[in-house]
């Protein structure tokens, strides 16, 4: 490893996205307008700095690399983000054959569910389309075989 990279890993790990106080913060509901503006000024410095380390120091071992090279901010633009879930995937619990749980863990006769109505094995998190699309069709079978018994 070059010591470029070497440096680059280091400043990276001391600022690590999910420790920085902002993503604390932020999951806490604790920013304000005025605390998310300084938060952005800081990220464009930190942003510029770092292509800044890359161009004057250059990276021999990966050279040439256009992901390391001064930053031009001439033709960047700024777009606005919502931040919004897909899906929770939190859904109800069910048993091994998609029968609803009532909160003894007992399942509740007659219902059942599958898809996105059934509690995710991701427990909560939606890590991307799709991910409840074979999991729903194999309980929806699950849930016919048991009805038919």
């Amino acid at each position: 490893m070059t010591p470029l990279i070497e440096r680059l890993d280091a400043e990276r790990e001391r600022y690590h996205t999910l420790r920085h106080p902002f993503y604390l913060r932020w999951s806490a509901g604790e920013l304000t307008r005025e605390q998310l503006a300084v938060y952005a000024g800081q990220y464009r410095h930190a942003v510029v700095a770092l292509a800044d380390l890359a161009a004057r120091d250059g990276d021999a071992e990966h050279a040439p690399n256009p992901c390391l090279r001064a930053l031009d901010t001439s033709d960047l633009c700024a777009v606005a983000l919502h931040v919004a879930d897909l899906a929770t995937s939190v859904g109800l619990a069910t048993d091994e054959d998609a029968r609803v749980l009532d909160s003894a863990g007992r399942p509740i006769e007659g219902l059942f569910a599958c898809g996105n109505d059934m509690a995710s094995m991701m427990r909560g998190s939606y890590p991307g389309p799709g991910t409840t699309l074979g999991p729903g069709m194999v309980f929806a079978l699950r849930a016919a075989a048991r009805l038919a018994q």
